[in-house]
């Protein structure tokens, strides 16, 4: 008798936790570049705390190669249809565009309307890549392509080489050996830093060095998978040079080479980002005018500008054109239009703005809403159900269907709270380090111990963060 009263009163518990058949989940999963992801993360975050329907809306980290092979499915043929090319994902996203070998083949696919385009670039945030470096006794670093080509070709493999010094005269004393961190799997990171060595400096690097995913890496680098690991090699090793996006490196402290531009100034990402200088290398590209057409000749490597900085990245979504075929249900159909009509949305863009992303200019962001309204979404009458509440809408905005910025929930409130204590109390640690500098003397930390402090407080701010998420029920 207990065990079934038990049973009853889980089921019963289950009957409320569970949605209703009217009230099944929606869910839309994407996949692809790690550079952007937190950015994608934190809009569908926004999603799903702000819709009264239950939605369910992932996206998995694991690279442009892979999110781009994901969603063309080329060999997949959905059980035994005859056409291929079904999508594993209902969207994907990188920093690279699709190649015209992969578009074309994509538009040939017998499946679906004769001569119809198959699928949209739909680009929503500039970034850039950087070389970073740990050096003790470095504070900066000048480099141009060539010297940059040689060190990772293993050329050079001491810091005060003479061709380094010769542009860095503080270093002639710094003999510490080069250790090269380079990516091993298809990274939009690695096609970047590639071509722009290409365009620098093809006497130094080849074209057969340029992709993004090389297997002819001189033996003596240090191959490492993802952005963590990147990360971890450069911190590692006293005298490590490296590549990450450039937001990723900021977050974690790394120290940034200068890197010499197109107009020969040397400049680092974080200056041209706040002075124009990503948005700038945008500019000067020529791009589609048609979001369905083959963007695979666009790149932002090597424009000119004074204070341009000299690896840029645009961040695509891609998405098929004929969704129909896809995603079976029209209120997921919709929920994804939505998805994608909030990246152009100055109040979810925001968040991404934070993580150092800029807006693609006017003229791109015309082109890829134009992309959007271009899918086939075949809804009922013409219209999306899903609706966005920015200001209050009385009544409205309590409606289905209904993606409202009034709606939150108490426990990402604290949450919030919770973050923006953590960021008092570093600039606080900040400031103690400064005094105790000053009282005695500028030599009480070195790098590596700063790093270590850096690294011990981010540790305690995640612990502490997940604490008390724990505790208010997160």
């Amino acid at each position: 008798m207990k065990i079934h009263g038990a049973l009853t009163i889980f089921l019963s518990a289950a009957s409320l936790l569970s949605p209703t058949l009217g009230d099944e989940i929606m869910q839309i999963h994407g996949s692809g570049t790690t550079n952007p992801s937190k950015c994608i993360w934190g809009i569908m975050s926004k999603f799903n705390a702000r819709s009264r329907d239950p939605i369910r809306m992932t996206y998995r980290a694991v690279g442009s190669s892979t999110g781009q092979a994901e969603f063309l499915g080329r060999l997949n043929t959905n059980n035994g249809t005859a056409a291929s090319h079904w999508p594993h994902v209902d969207f994907g996203a990188g920093d690279i565009p699709i190649s015209e070998e992969e578009y074309d083949a994509l538009n040939d696919e017998p499946g679906g309307v004769a001569d119809n385009l198959k699928m949209v670039h739909l680009p929503f945030a500039l970034s850039s890549v950087s070389f970073f470096y740990n050096l003790n006794g470095a504070d900066k670093i000048d480099l141009g392509g060539c010297l940059l080509a040689k060190i990772f070709n293993r050329k050079i493999t001491q810091w005060n080489d003479p061709e380094i010094v010769e542009v860095n005269p503080a270093l002639a004393k710094i003999s510490t050996p080069i250790t090269v961190c380079r990516r091993t799997h298809g990274s939009s990171s690695t096609k970047s830093i590639t071509q722009f060595l290409y365009k620098e400096c093809e006497a130094e690097w080849s074209y057969d060095q340029v992709g993004s995913e090389l297997t002819n890496w001189d033996d003596g680098t240090t191959a490492v998978e993802g952005s963590g690991q990147m990360v971890e090699c450069i911190n590692e090793a006293n005298g490590a040079i490296g590549y990450l996006e450039s937001g990723h490196g900021w977050a974690e402290s790394l120290q940034e080479i200068s890197l010499q531009n197109l107009d020969g100034n040397y400049v680092t990402s974080k200056e041209a980002y706040l002075n124009g200088g990503i948005t700038g290398a945008a500019s000067e590209a020529m791009t589609p005018i048609n979001a369905a057409h083959d963007w695979s000749k666009v790149d932002f490597i090597d424009k000119g500008g004074k204070g341009t900085y000299p690896i840029v990245l645009m961040s695509y979504i891609y998405v098929r054109r004929e969704l129909y075929r896809y995603i079976q249900h029209e209120e997921e159909r919709g929920l994804l239009k939505l998805f994608l009509e909030a990246f152009y949305k100055p109040e979810y863009f925001e968040d991404c703005h934070k993580l150092g992303f800029s807006h693609v200019p006017t003229s791109i962001r015309e082109v890829a809403i134009q992309g959007i309204n271009g899918i086939e979404w075949a809804f009922t009458g013409g219209e999306n159900m899903w609706k966005f509440e920015i200001d209050t809408e009385k009544l409205i905005g309590s409606r289905r269907y209904t993606i409202s910025s009034k709606r939150r929930s108490y426990q990402g409130v604290e949450l919030e709270d919770i973050l923006a204590m953590d960021e008092m109390q570093k600039e606080r640690v900040n400031e103690l380090f400064q005094l105790a500098e000053l009282e005695l003397g500028n030599n009480l930390f070195t790098d590596h111990h700063l790093k270590q402090l850096d690294n011990a407080l981010i540790l305690s701010a995640i612990s502490f963060a997940l604490w008390c998420a724990v505790i208010i029920g997160w």
